[in-house]
């Protein structure tokens, strides 16, 4: 069994109020670039708000990818499956066939073999936590249930909500803007998420929980 460490400075209002007014002053300097100035760029294909997206999500994987070699082990396949996430964002929002990389790295991260590498990946991970599901699914439970995990599901329900734009199932001028707006949003809560994850225990095992003392302790 786990406990939460979640420290009440991370549900503050002051927090809070600096998380929500962090994305608030981005999202309006855009809408104003975008619909008062005309800067339609900014949402083009690998111009600056894509260039943003992947930036948050390549920290957002590297802080998970951190914790999972620093946690307890059975919260490290937890926090791996945080930092494939980001992964998958990655190569979603990356085309990286445009960029004059090696052509392997061309080869794996984009098209068949993106799809065929992120598959063997999740296949992978999802072998690992069914080979030890009794400890996993605790572990799993608990990052969920706690305030990085609630944070993640924001930064997903923006995602799917750009998503939505994406195929235009909500009929809005400048769809492409609000798609960018709502992905870039999703991916600065990623962040945010491994960043919480990361603060929850200064100890060289940073992790999100620590096992239950002995009744006795208590």
């Amino acid at each position: 069994m786990y406990r939460n460490l979640s420290g009440p400075r991370f549900l503050s209002p002051l927090f809070w109020g600096c998380v929500l007014s962090i994305a608030l002053f981005g999202n309006a300097c855009t809408a104003y670039l975008v619909f008062a100035l005309g800067w339609s760029e900014l949402y083009s294909e690998g111009e600056l708000l894509e260039s943003l997206q992947a930036a948050f999500l390549v920290l957002a994987g590297v802080v998970y990818l951190t914790l999972a070699f620093a946690a307890e082990k059975e919260l490290r396949l937890a926090f791996l499956t945080g930092s494939l996430l980001c992964v998958s964002f990655f190569l979603r929002e990356v085309d990286v066939q445009y960029y004059q990389l090696p052509a392997i790295v061309v080869m794996l991260g984009s098209g068949m073999g993106r799809n065929l590498m992120l598959l063997l990946a999740w296949a992978a991970l999802a072998v690992a936590i069914a080979r030890n599901l009794k400890e996993e699914l605790p572990a799993f439970r608990h990052c969920i249930f706690s305030p990085a995990g609630y944070i993640l599901m924001v930064g997903g329900a923006f995602v799917i909500a750009g998503a939505l734009f994406d195929k235009e199932l909500l009929p809005v001028a400048h769809h492409a803007c609000f798609e960018e707006l709502a992905e870039l949003d999703g991916y600065y809560f990623v962040l945010l998420s491994s960043l919480v994850a990361q603060s929850f225990n200064g100890k060289p095992k940073a992790t999100v929980f620590e096992k239950q003392a002995p009744a006795a302790c208590r």
